[in-house]
């Protein structure tokens, strides 16, 4: 157990020597890692599921990070969908980082205009590997992971990076890829798919709204 669940401790110092390009900011941002209570609290008690897909989230993310680095070969993006799928096999709430992970590709996506080959590659590539997963794995398949949050972004993203080989202005393609996401969403509700981590989202969204809240009551007096 101590064994596997050490890789994410090298992994994660991989990830922040490919961020920052420093061996001491990566060794101690591993150390700290490694010496966390959230690290290693629950290893302690027991082998967990999180144990084995954290390294393959951490992997997922450091492959990532190399795709957008190494622009002529596809291997980084293969093993970027290849270590995404494993967690989302292995944990059920790696479906959770999962979407908040295309989330964020998305927007930086947009705000990083330069890299936009390289997010659009290796977003196609995870899209790719996610979609034979959803249909191959009977526990992804059991729960209508194809019609899931993440994959629903990915499919509307899809459809705005194809409708931009037309002319056609950035309105319609991003109302367009908007609607399709409800359309999905739709979908997947009617067709009694219990939305994945609804409560999750739920909390995340009633705790920002208490945040500000009390932010203006401070504001105003």
């Amino acid at each position: 157990i101590c064994f596997f669940s050490s890789f994410s401790v090298l992994i994660l110092y991989l990830l922040a020597q490919e961020l920052y390009g420093n061996k001491m900011v990566s060794f101690i941002i591993s150390l700290f890692y490694a010496f966390s209570w959230a690290s290693f609290s629950r290893t302690v008690i027991g082998y967990q599921y999180e144990d084995f897909a954290l390294p393959f989230i951490f992997m997922s993310f450091l492959f990532f990070i190399k795709s957008l680095n190494s622009t002529k070969t596809l291997l980084y993006p293969i093993l970027t969908g290849g270590a995404i799928v494993v967690s989302l096999l292995s944990w059920h709430f790696s479906r959770f980082y999962f979407s908040i992970f295309v989330i964020i590709c998305i927007f930086c996506y947009f705000r990083y205009k330069p890299y936009q080959p390289a997010f659009e590659r290796v977003l196609g590539v995870i899209l790719c590997f996610c979609l034979a997963a959803a249909v191959l794995s009977p526990d992804l398949r059991a729960k209508a992971f194809i019609l899931s949050l993440p994959m629903d972004i990915l499919y509307s993203f899809w459809l705005f990076v194809l409708l931009g080989r037309y002319k056609i202005s950035i309105f319609w393609k991003a109302l367009s890829a908007s609607v399709f996401a409800v359309l999905l969403l739709l979908i997947a509700k009617f067709a009694g798919i219990e939305g994945e981590y609804s409560h999750v989202y739920a909390t995340f969204f009633y705790k920002l709204i208490n945040f500000f809240h009390w932010r203006n009551y401070y504001i105003v007096f």
